[in-house]
C-alpha cells in the first residue's frame, strides 16, 4: 500500500550537463505570471485503494523545486469549486537567474 504520492515535472536536454538548458517547462512562463501565461495542473485528485476518486487534505502537500531560478511552482490553491490547482513552469536557461 503507498503511503504518499508523488507529481514530477522534469526538464531534460542531453547537451547541456553541467549548464542550464534553453528548454522551457511548461509555457515557458513562471507561475507569479498568471493563469493566461503560466502552465498548470488543476483537479489534483488520485485514485484509493477501494478504486475512489479522492482529493488529497491541502495540509499534506509539500513542494520541492531544485532550480527556482529557471523554473517554479506556486502554492496549491484550492478553487471555487474546491478543486486543487497550481501553476509551473519557467524559461530554463533564458532567465538571468538560472543557474546550476
Amino acid at each position: 500500500m503507498a503511503s504518499h504520492c508523488t507529481w514530477v515535472a522534469q526538464v531534460y536536454d542531453s547537451h547541456s550537463m553541467d549548464h542550464p538548458t534553453a528548454t522551457q517547462m511548461g509555457s515557458g512562463h513562471f507561475p507569479e505570471e498568471g493563469a493566461n501565461k503560466a502552465s498548470s495542473f488543476s483537479n489534483i485528485e488520485y485514485i484509493t485503494l477501494r478504486h475512489r476518486v479522492s482529493t488529497p487534505e491541502l495540509h499534506d502537500l509539500k513542494a520541492e523545486v531544485t532550480h527556482p531560478g529557471c523554473y517554479r511552482l506556486s502554492q496549491v490553491i484550492t478553487g471555487a469549486g474546491q478543486e486543487l490547482h497550481f501553476f509551473y513552469g519557467g524559461p530554463g536557461g533564458h532567465s538571468p537567474n538560472c543557474t546550476f
